[in-house]
């Protein structure tokens, strides 16, 4: 049975190598060991959203994607975004928070923190990660940069 909530905290990918036509093949995560794995050629961990995509996450209400360019893909005309959150959203998740950029990690932390406060207190994804940004801005630091770049995308 997939978790009600997935939280990953790595780094994600996409690649713009020409070579690779399916977009789902340019968009992936690193796993824990990745490097190591690549080292001993004992796989690559890596999962790529057309691997994610696979999954069964039909019980996953929430999956948040606290790593690097998650949320970075190509557009397909009447598709979408083909990358990362369009593979968790065929795997079954129900709502999916990600970055668009690269965001320092102790910001990253504070605004994760803040989001999961707000969710608990019974508030919506999206109003949890809205109210979280507006913390972060009024309290923490205004510019886009350390919260502009966390969107969220599915079914609240």
């Amino acid at each position: 049975m997939s978790p009600k909530i997935l939280h990953l905290s790595t780094h994600g990918f996409y690649l713009t190598d020409k070579t690779i036509l399916n977009p789902m093949l340019k968009a992936g995560i690193a796993l824990s060991g990745a490097n190591e794995s690549i080292k001993n050629k004992k796989g690559d961990g890596i999962i790529t959203a057309l691997e994610l995509s696979g999954m069964d996450l039909s019980h996953t209400e929430l999956v948040v994607l606290s790593a690097c360019e998650t949320g970075v893909g190509k557009l397909e005309d009447g598709e979408g975004v083909a990358g990362i959150n369009k593979a968790f959203m065929k795997a079954g998740a129900k709502y999916v928070v990600m970055s668009l950029w690269s965001v320092p990690a102790h910001p990253t932390e504070e605004l994760m923190t803040k989001f999961y406060k707000n969710l608990q207190k019974g508030q919506s994804y999206s109003e949890a990660l809205r109210g979280a940004k507006i913390w972060w801005i009024k309290n923490r630091h205004s510019h886009p940069y350390f919260w502009g770049g966390f969107v969220g995308s599915g079914r609240d």
